[in-house]
């Protein structure tokens, strides 16, 4: 398994004057390339890189960075972390031969964030195998019935030749499952995980961070006498290329 993550730290601003702005980030955030790991609780990145503008003279004492922001969206730094964390989705397959014409794919998709999380809509799709007469599917979760045909739908795109599960909103620790049921115009005797190749998964986690970094504060320090500004950290964790290979 190879797993990276790329993230970024995007400062939006509409303050009057272009006034400076402080941001802090959690004081067990290591550089891999710099700084020595002391202990399994220490937030690893293997590098990272700051706006041309960003002042970093107190980033090494406390984490914490100077910059003047301009009107709008600035990418303030970028990191890349790789390996050391826990993916947010884990994805399990099994094939039931039913028959000489009939199969069953299993798929179980385990969300390994916490239960106070959910995603928005995710999206699971898959190449079909070959030789494909008819496919059924049926669905398992912990959602009652109702929630189930209202958020869950499995599809086979025959022109595309691509199933596609869309899961609507997932919480936490709520195990999915799809059972794909494919009928042959004649037995099958290939692989058809080979010919799947590989599963792919897009989603978005709101206010979840799979890198772990934390902000610990956002100050303006000038301060305008005409007005208070407003701040706020949103969180995101998305999908970028996503893949199960089976």
């Amino acid at each position: 398994m190879r797993a990276d993550i790329i993230g970024k730290l995007i400062l939006k601003s509409y303050l009057k004057g272009n006034p400076e702005v402080q941001i802090a980030l959690c004081h067990n955030m290591k550089i891999k390339s710099r700084d020595s790991i002391q202990n399994n609780t220490d937030c690893v990145v293997d590098d990272i890189n700051f706006h041309p503008s960003v002042n970093q003279d107190s980033f090494d004492s406390d984490r914490s960075i100077h910059f003047f922001p301009s009107d709008g969206e600035t990418t303030v730094l970028q990191y890349r972390k790789h390996d050391a964390f826990t993916p947010p989705f884990k994805c399990y397959t099994q094939l039931e031969e039913v028959g000489n014409k009939m199969t069953d794919l299993i798929i179980k998709l385990n969300p390994t964030f916490p239960s106070s999380s959910s995603t928005s809509e995710v999206l699971l799709t898959f190449k079909a195998p070959k030789g494909i007469d008819s496919v059924s599917f049926s669905m398992a979760h912990n959602y009652d019935e109702e929630e189930e045909e209202e958020r869950q739908t499995a599809t086979y795109l025959r022109q595309k030749q691509k199933i596609v599960w869309k899961l609507g909103r997932v919480s936490g620790g709520s195990e999915q499952i799809l059972r794909v049921k494919f009928n042959w115009e004649s037995p099958k005797a290939s692989n058809i995980l080979r010919e799947i190749g590989s599963i792919l998964l897009d989603f978005e986690i709101p206010m979840f961070l799979c890198s772990g970094i934390q902000i610990r504060y956002l100050r303006v320090l000038e301060r305008s006498a005409q007005y208070e500004p407003e701040r706020w950290v949103r969180y995101l964790s998305q999908a970028c290329s996503y893949r199960f290979r089976l």
